[in-house]
């Protein structure tokens, strides 16, 4: 399985003061699927929100991987025996094509689904709950317990430091979850993984973002100005690389200073002008060239976590044969125990550059205007 996991958190109140407050309340990818779904990339907004998955709430990881399913776009990808089974066509749906190939590679794989995902597919909608067969239910059981599982391991990411905490992540208001919780259909079972493995460790590499795009961008202008004065900044200040060098490497150092963002209902429904005067005390002209340099590796440090694909690999075990492998877990199942053994790990993780930062000053730009304008 290959998952796109996406952005995992929402900025801080003194980070953004665009949008009237609405980047506090509703994640980076949500918000981007609208102008997407306008500009005609996508045909639909896609259903997963990146928050539910990291989120450590069973059930709410477990409604961001239907939601995946549902309209998966270039988000999600699954592979048996090295064969690809399942993905979306061009307008990021999946065809009857893709879908009956993942039904039928799942048959006979694995057991009945638990009693967990049965209390949760009682609210999906009909027509998808007529496609999926009890096998891909259980498919996505094992993902679910995977990771969960893996959250309860530690990374190498942490050797030096330990993993911030990431409970109580809040619900971002565009995703789907967000209704049915609202209508009382569903409850949240909060902290049911813990703060270690692969998933932590990607949200906690892409919140060394601590400015977000509108306090980082002043800087790099002011950097970009100074290179094009001076071009041999580029290479002194390594922007480019190499990337083991001791003035990357340092950014390792403060992943154990993370802290998730409390926001309180104040924060999220003000666009609070302290929090304009604290961006301009960030990217103020007192802060010298070494900060601005720092901040920018960090940013060009999450960006790349934010685009990077998680994969995970496992191979389902018959009733009565139980796997010794280091990571093996016993997956609860309708009609008994299924063991799995799995390895997880991260791909796709091509540095995004210095010059990308215009870009996504100029996204983020885009998305509040239509936003704003609907």
């Amino acid at each position: 399985i290959e998952l796109k996991p996406k952005w995992g958190f929402l900025p801080r109140p003194h980070q953004t003061r665009r949008g009237d407050g609405i980047k506090l309340t509703h994640c980076r990818f949500c918000l981007f699927q609208q102008l997407k779904v306008a500009e005609g990339k996508w045909v639909c907004p896609s259903q997963y929100c990146p928050l539910d998955l990291f989120s450590g709430d069973r059930l709410r990881m477990r409604h961001a991987l239907y939601s995946l399913l549902q309209t998966p776009q270039n988000n999600v990808r699954v592979l048996k025996d090295g064969t690809q089974v399942f993905k979306a066509d061009p307008n990021g749906m999946a065809s009857e094509k893709s879908w009956r190939c993942l039904v039928e590679s799942c048959e006979g794989c694995f057991g009945a689904p638990s009693a967990e995902d049965d209390a949760y597919f009682l609210h999906l909608p009909e027509e998808f709950k007529q496609r999926c067969s009890t096998s891909l239910r259980s498919l996505v059981d094992i993902i679910v317990n995977v990771l969960v599982d893996d959250s309860d391991r530690p990374h190498h990411l942490f050797d030096r430091s330990p993993p911030p905490s990431f409970s109580s992540l809040p619900v971002c208001q565009a995703s789907s979850f967000f209704s049915l919780t609202e209508k009382g259909a569903l409850k949240p079972f909060p902290n049911s993984a813990k703060s270690g493995g692969v998933l932590n460790s990607v949200r906690a590499v892409q919140m060394l973002d601590n400015l977000d795009i509108e306090g980082l961008y002043p800087l790099w202008d002011r950097l970009n100005g100074r290179i094009a004065v001076e071009p041999t900044l580029r290479q002194q200040w390594e922007i480019d690389g190499p990337y083991n060098s001791p003035r990357w490497a340092v950014l390792s150092s403060s992943l154990g200073q993370l802290e998730v963002p409390k926001t309180s209902q104040q924060d999220r429904t003000s666009g609070s002008k302290s929090a304009a005067c604290k961006i301009e005390d960030v990217t103020s002209a007192k802060h010298g060239e070494d900060y601005s340099v720092r901040k920018l590796r960090e940013f060009i440090a999450a960006s790349t976590a934010k685009d990077c694909s998680v994969m995970v690999a496992f191979r389902a075990y018959p009733r009565g044969h139980k796997p010794s492998g280091p990571k093996t877990i016993c997956v609860p199942a309708g009609n008994g125990d299924l063991h799995v053994d799995y390895r997880i790990s991260v791909v796709d993780l091509d540095i995004k550059g210095f010059d990308r930062i215009y870009k996504y000053e100029q996204e983020d730009q885009a998305i509040i205007r239509h936003v704003k304008a609907k």
